[in-house]
């Protein structure tokens, strides 16, 4: 379950799977959870809730971040669609995730 507490941040990220790889940017976040918006290549393509991915973005200070979990939901992102938002649920943290996340205000 995603925690009330939101951090708004910038960071260009990447969802990756066995058969596809995505870009986009996150833009908030939370312990547990994080809010993304995504281009794909393929606009019919949607992201199914309980898909797994793994998603890598690099932290303010540099540091390569790296986080598997699941898509909770998404849709396309009005007004044209041509981005898709996604709420992403995060089943394994690492140190490096929670020192970025400790760091934000």
């Amino acid at each position: 379950m995603c925690l009330v507490t939101r951090k708004i941040v910038n960071l260009k990220a990447s969802l990756v799977s066995d058969s596809n790889k995505h870009s986009g940017i996150i833009e908030n976040l939370s312990k547990d959870c994080l809010y993304l918006r995504a281009v794909t290549n393929d606009p019919a393509y949607d992201f199914i809730p309980g898909e797994f991915f793994e998603i890598h973005f690099q932290s303010n200070s540099g540091e390569d971040i790296s986080l598997p979990g699941k898509v909770k939901w998404s849709y396309k992102t009005p007004p044209h669609g041509i981005t898709k938002s996604i709420g992403f649920e995060i089943l394994e943290k690492n140190p490096g995730y929670e020192k970025l996340f400790n760091e934000l205000e």
